[in-house]
């Protein structure tokens, strides 16, 4: 059974009580008396009561995630973790080398940004991890040759050790895919493991994510912004330690001529990049951000909306580590007369 949770904190146990009125002599009300794990109490006035967390959170437009793994199917689990072990742990798993921040392009994805506070950009060993491997795709939602392209894209995607694999325009038939590889199952956990969070009328589709086990994953959620498209960005938080964290974004934003809606969208998303109210206190010098996706405009243009929404402290990954390739060296470029 679901925990019942109020304000943010566990309810051990209620009960229903009367108290005589304060607005009434001679009458009583009544109130629910609600026990908080931590030991504090809240009263609530009975034909008020609470809403479940998760309602109130809907409500905002936040989509809470179950994080899923794999046992002998894919099950929903609670992850617990220690920062000064974890921290430990991260610093031991890594191979000694450069101390670079790995991202890689897929269809349409025409950018991708990168912000790196002074700790990210020179990591310390006990900390952050030497190296941080991110994977980014558009699998493209065609029927074309679907299950062939799903096969040879994980194959590829699964062999690059990834920490954490973005996949947009993922449908049905490809989660099918994701779902019964090897390698995922005995990884990484899964953002979703039944297509829940996949919408849309004829054609379903949405934004995937997978994180290494490695990592010290503690929650994740879609979140409602300005589409017409059903468009949503999955917003991943990882501890680092007691003091550092890394959050990890994936979008698909507006397709096609919607370069306002697509501004709107990004906007909301630095916004909710800085949300502390789901997960609580950020701290400013220790908050590593990485936002990747399909971006559906070209950041270097002259004349993109978009990227005026982008606060200056977010870098071009992509420029970061590869900065003597070319511009079509990082892009997936598809012949619409072709398919």
């Amino acid at each position: 059974k679901k925990a019942e949770v109020i304000d943010g904190k566990k309810v051990v146990s209620k009960t229903t009580i009367r108290i005589r009125s304060k607005k009434k002599i001679g009458a009583t009300e009544k109130f629910t008396e609600y026990i908080f794990e931590d030991g504090s109490s809240k009263r609530i006035a009975l034909g008020e009561a609470a809403k479940p967390q998760y309602v109130k959170d809907q409500e905002e437009g936040v989509y809470t995630l179950p994080i899923y793994h794999w046992v002998d199917k894919w099950k929903q689990t609670t992850l617990q973790h220690d920062s000064q072990s974890h921290s430990k742990k991260l610093a031991t798993r890594r191979s000694k080398g450069s101390n670079k921040l790995a991202a890689r392009r897929g269809k349409g994805s025409d950018a991708k940004s990168i912000h790196t506070s002074p700790s990210a950009e020179n990591p310390r060993a006990e900390t952050l991890p030497e190296k941080i491997t991110f994977v980014t795709y558009n699998v493209w939602f065609s029927t074309r040759n679907q299950d062939a392209r799903a096969k040879e894209l994980l194959r590829i995607v699964t062999s690059l050790n990834a920490d954490f694999i973005c996949l947009q325009e993922v449908t049905p038939v490809f989660l099918e895919h994701l779902k019964a590889d090897p390698v995922i199952r005995k990884d990484y956990y899964l953002s979703d493991g039944t297509g829940t969070t996949l919408r849309g009328g004829k054609l379903a589709y949405g934004v995937v994510m997978c994180v290494a086990k490695s990592m010290a994953l503690t929650h994740w959620a879609l979140h409602v912004v300005p589409s017409a498209m059903n468009r949503r960005p999955l917003i991943a938080r990882i501890v680092v330690n007691a003091k550092e964290m890394i959050t990890v974004v994936t979008m698909h934003l507006e397709s096609m001529r919607n370069a306002a809606t697509r501004k709107q969208q990004l906007e909301h998303i630095f916004k909710l990049i800085e949300d502390q109210k789901h997960v609580g206190k950020l701290l400013e010098d220790d908050h590593h951000c990485f936002f990747m996706g399909d971006f559906n405009f070209d950041a270097d243009a002259k004349k993109s909306d978009e990227r005026t929404a982008i606060p200056t402290a977010y870098r071009d990954a992509w420029k970061i580590v590869h900065p003597h390739k070319s511009k079509k060296d990082s892009i997936t470029v598809i012949d619409i007369q072709t398919r």
